[in-house]
């Protein structure tokens, strides 16, 4: 069927009736509030109008495997509905915009079924729905929305207050399902995977609940190209609807106005997986009817341990700012400057950072200058490859080009542990290794050694060459990748470093010195803190060539001293002669005590 201008169709109940068509003109239906109904066919595979679709079209037969409309425009009034089956393609030259307000259906719809695409070359201005049985994997999902520029509407006409992303003007209110009201509408029931367009002011929610069975979308992806995005996201997760593994994509090229709600319901919970970047200033929301104390003003409000993912915000490193609030369960960060004071672990192991990122001292293991932290690891921990120490940052860190081992910016001190010399360093470098994300931790840098560390307190910090020639850790998911640093050092307030604390486990038997002591006093018969088989140990005496390792290099230093006649040596232990080589050799075994 090809048409030119034209009102509508009406076909004799037979049976097998098949559409595909084309109209060259206009779709202007029998008069501009009411819906062209498709009665008695039994299926549609495509149906094109090459100008402007000013009425409706209502399928309530079902619809072909295949369903594919490509319009000039649609216009006021005009509106797609399937009853049952999905909507394929909706490809639109110009722009969709909305229908009268007194209407309260969405502009494309399907009742039971998906929408695969719609995609606007100009602005989308209309309400989208897919709704359907929550779970089904046939029914109540959108995939992808695009619009080559804007996606949302003026609050009233001849005003572009509330459909403007970049203005501070309180946002409609709205409860989620209201269609065609001042806010723009994107709803599904189980799922959206791609929203995209230049700027955004709009409701997305991917879990429209119909009935009492909860609903369970989840948001994959939503992505302004050069602008802000100003409305709401109300979702059961920000992750891959499918799998429930992968994890979402969120880019805002400018500002994030607006609010992501979780659903508090646990059987259907999801929660935050993958990146939220935001290029621009993390902002509150703030609605008309004056709800500025409620949570609505919260850039997030997320369930207990959901965000498990990465938030990025000033993304474009262009002096932005984080205002707006986070809630995580019962707990809101307090920030100040991005830092706050709740560790990832009892957020969901993600985190909040404020481009350049900060040092996440609560959230290094152990805790950055928390030196006397009853889980810090033993010098045992430190055995095969393990890494046992772990610094973080707010956000994702990377290596400068050029650089493939972070040893190679880093010293690592210990602490002199003479009484006194508590601000006085031993470079002890040589004998640690640097691990790039351990685990897979995109914001950690993980701390291991070659040989057993002594225990004693420690100090990490960006070495001289590195410093002089400004070649640093540096911010990942960011514009121009802007270095990041450690925290003022406890000793000095010029440098920036991590201190931690390695504790004693002389006898290397993987439990605490001070722990095997509590448990049984017999092991320090003369209660001096010290486990008796490692009494007589004195580790810097029988560490002959002073560089913080018990090893066999200590035995050949001493003999070629001792023959040597060196006085130290030939006296070691107090006995001189052959006596002091059996007093050294009885000091190095004995630090393998058992």
């Amino acid at each position: 069927m090809r048409c030119g201008t034209w009102r509508g169709l009406t076909v004799p109940s037979t049976p097998n009736c098949r559409l595909f068509g084309r109209l060259t003109g206009d779709l202007i239906g029998k008069n501009t509030s009411t819906d062209v109904t498709m009665e008695g066919i039994d299926q549609v595979s495509r149906f094109d109008v090459d100008g402007s679709m000013g009425a409706g079209l209502s399928f309530d037969s079902p619809v072909a495997s295949t369903f594919v409309m490509h319009v000039g425009s649609i216009s006021s009034f005009g509106r797609i509905y399937l009853d049952t089956g999905s909507i394929t393609r909706i490809q639109v030259a110009t722009n969709i915009t909305a229908g009268a307000s007194t209407r309260s259906d969405a502009t494309i719809a399907t009742g039971a079924g998906n929408i695969l695409l719609v995609n606007a070359v100009g602005s989308i201005r209309a309400d989208i729905t897919a709704r359907g049985t929550p779970g089904s994997p046939t029914q109540g999902r959108i995939f992808d929305i695009i619009a080559g520029d804007h996606i949302g509407r003026a609050y009233s006409p001849g005003t572009n207050a509330y459909g403007d992303p970049d203005s501070a003007t309180a946002f409609p209110y709205l409860n989620p399902g209201v269609l065609n009201g001042p806010v723009l509408c994107i709803e599904a029931t189980n799922g959206v995977n791609l929203v995209e367009a230049n700027t955004m002011t709009c409701l997305i929610e991917s879990d429209r609940q119909l009935t009492s069975t909860d609903a369970i979308g989840k948001i994959e992806s939503v992505v302004t190209r050069t602008g802000s995005f100003k409305g709401m996201l109300q979702v059961q997760g920000l992750q891959d609807n499918d799998s429930g593994t992968g994890g979402a994509t969120v880019d805002i090229a400018a500002d994030f106005r607006g609010r992501v709600r979780m659903d508090p319901t646990t059987s259907a919970a999801g929660a935050f997986i993958g990146l939220f970047k935001v290029r621009g200033s993390l902002l509150p929301l703030t609605l008309t009817d004056n709800m500025s104390n409620t949570e609505v003003q919260k850039a997030f409000v997320l369930r207990t341990g959901a965000l498990q993912g990465q938030v990025i915000v000033n993304a474009n490193d262009d002096s932005e700012a984080w205002s707006a609030d986070v809630q995580v369960g019962s707990t809101t960060l307090t920030q100040t400057g991005g830092i706050y004071a709740t560790p990832s672990a009892g957020l969901g192991g993600g985190a909040v950072g404020l481009a350049p990122f900060q040092f996440y001292d609560v959230d290094c293991f152990p805790p950055n200058n928390d030196l006397d932290h009853a889980d810090s690891p033993l010098s045992s921990d430190f055995a095969s490859s393990a890494i046992p120490v772990v610094m973080r940052w707010y956000g994702p860190v990377k290596l400068p080009t050029g650089v493939t081992d972070p040893m190679d910016l880093l010293i690592i001190e210990a602490q002199d542990p003479r009484p006194g010399n508590e601000c006085e360093w031993i470079d002890l470098t040589s004998i640690f290794t640097a691990t790039m994300h351990p685990g897979g931790d995109a914001r950690a840098i993980g701390i291991g050694s070659i040989t057993l560390p002594r225990e004693t307190v420690y100090r990490v910090r960006y070495n001289d060459d590195a410093i002089s020639e400004s070649i640093f850790f540096e911010c990942d998911e960011v514009d121009g990748n802007p270095p990041i640093d450690f925290s003022v050092d406890a000793c000095d307030s010029f440098l920036k470093s991590y201190m931690f604390t390695i504790v004693p486990d002389c006898n290397n038997n993987g439990t605490s010195d001070v722990v095997e002591i509590a448990g049984n006093s017999s092991l320090d018969a003369n209660m001096n803190g010290i486990i008796d088989c490692c009494e007589f140990i004195d580790p810097c005496s029988c560490d002959w060539d002073d560089n913080g390792v018990l090893g066999v290099p200590d035995i050949f230093d001493f003999l070629s001293d001792w023959f040597a006649n060196d006085t130290t040596a030939l006296n070691f232990g107090g006995t001189p002669g052959v006596p002091a080589i059996f007093a050294f050799l009885s000091c190095w075994f004995a630090n393998a005590c058992e």
